[in-house]
């Protein structure tokens, strides 16, 4: 019979640590102090490529953070007939406290998830749902884009706005409102981009008669690359939205609907829960687990499927020990998170805006219940978005 090997792979910027394992060692601290030097460092090019492909490993255990920086591996590994399996980071972290792994580099890293693999490797409820090279991954990584773009923006405007306060100071605290197609007038008439006769006559009207030094160079080639990235934010939405729109997620997005979530929100949350059946058991129905008590003899209720979809959108608990403090922090998706945040405060904080259906009108109702009994606002934000991901589980 062939033995398995199981290769776990720390990914880096520019280069991996790998170990490969064949069997369980359990002293991961002794395996690092006498077998250390079998834990090799490649580097992402047809030789590394290459050692990697001859390890002949069956399993390949990664985090799905740095996704840009692993993607290479992942892709080139599945090809060749390699399953990967994808690890979340608080869940490594844990096991690494459990198995009192005290090297914290690439290498402790690499030995971490060989072992994780190996131990575990047909469980699958021990391993996240991710998959970079499918419709959600494509989601996800559309989404990402689009979060880098925005996040772009932010400096180069307020560079423009601070070399306007002496170059044209009647429009530096100008509103710069875009369009759905369009940068807002006020870049593109910097930029030399077309505007409306209207905006055109108006801003050249500030600049006959400013006070200031005149537009230079420098903030009219600011003001093209914002244009730019507006044209380039537009091509990405509207290849997202199309995927969102596929027949394939009708499903979802009628749910989506009695939530009024915008189209970004839908990719973001699609990106992550994309297929929902994943979550339920084999009978396709929740998995509900009864285990015993702690402090008693008696039983409780564990949602497992519940559980896991909340972690996927990033109002999930994971365990966050030290010595003898054991505490529950908020896990999950970051990225989900926020989403869901910018939600809340948008389309349930403001009355006038709650979406007209039985999920809005409750969950506007609930939030304004917990604002009533004093309730810290960033506590009541949070409640509200676990309301609405448990609402969106069992509104399925």
């Amino acid at each position: 019979m062939k033995t398995e090997k199981f290769l776990g792979i720390d990914v880096s910027a520019h280069f991996i640590v790998y170990a490969l394992l064949d069997h369980d060692g359990d002293d991961l601290n002794s395996y690092l102090k006498y077998n250390g030097q079998s834990i090799k460092k490649v580097y992402p090019n047809q030789y590394g490529i290459r050692e990697v492909l001859e390890l002949g490993a069956k399993y390949a255990i990664l985090e799905p953070t740095g996704v840009n920086y692993s993607k290479i591996w992942a892709q080139t590994l599945a090809a060749n007939g390699v399953e990967i399996l994808w690890v979340g980071h608080c869940e490594l972290a844990s096991f690494r406290r459990d198995n009192r792994l005290t090297g914290k580099n690439d290498y402790a890293d690499a030995l971490a998830l060989a072992t994780y693999g190996l131990r575990r490797c047909h469980k699958p409820k021990y391993f996240i749902k991710f998959d970079p090279f499918s419709i959600s991954g494509e989601l996800r990584q559309l989404s990402l884009q689009l979060c880098h773009l925005n996040k772009c923006q932010s400096p180069i405007v307020n560079r423009i706005r601070q070399s306007l306060a002496y170059e044209l100071p009647e429009i530096a605290e100008h509103s710069a409102t875009k369009s759905d197609d369009l940068a807002a007038p006020l870049w593109r008439w910097i930029a030399g981009r077309k505007v409306s006769t209207q905006s055109n006559n108006k801003f050249n009207k500030f600049l006959v008669s400013t006070i200031g030094n005149g537009i230079s160079e420098f903030t009219r080639h600011h003001a093209k690359r914002l244009c730019d990235i507006h044209d380039q934010e537009i091509e990405i939405e509207r290849s997202l939205f199309g995927t969102v729109k596929d027949p394939m997620f009708d499903k979802y997005n009628q749910l989506f609907d009695k939530f009024k979530f915008g189209r970004r929100v839908r990719a973001m949350i699609l990106s992550t829960i994309y297929p929902f059946e994943t979550y339920l058991g084999a009978d396709n129905k929740e998995i509900v687990e009864l285990v015993k008590n702690r402090k008693n003899n008696g039983t409780s209720k564990r949602y497992r499927s519940l559980s896991s979809f909340k972690l996927s959108v990033g109002f999930g608990l994971v365990e966050k020990s030290s010595g003898k403090e054991m505490k529950w922090v908020v896990g999950g998706s970051n990225l989900c998170r926020i989403a869901l945040w910018q939600w809340e405060f948008t389309c349930i904080e403001i009355k006038r805006l709650r979406p007209d259906t039985e999920q809005g009108k409750w969950l506007g109702e609930y939030r304004d219940r917990l604002k009533d009994n004093g309730i810290n606002m960033r506590l009541v934000r949070s409640k509200v978005c676990v309301k609405a991901v448990e609402m969106l589980f069992y509104f399925w």
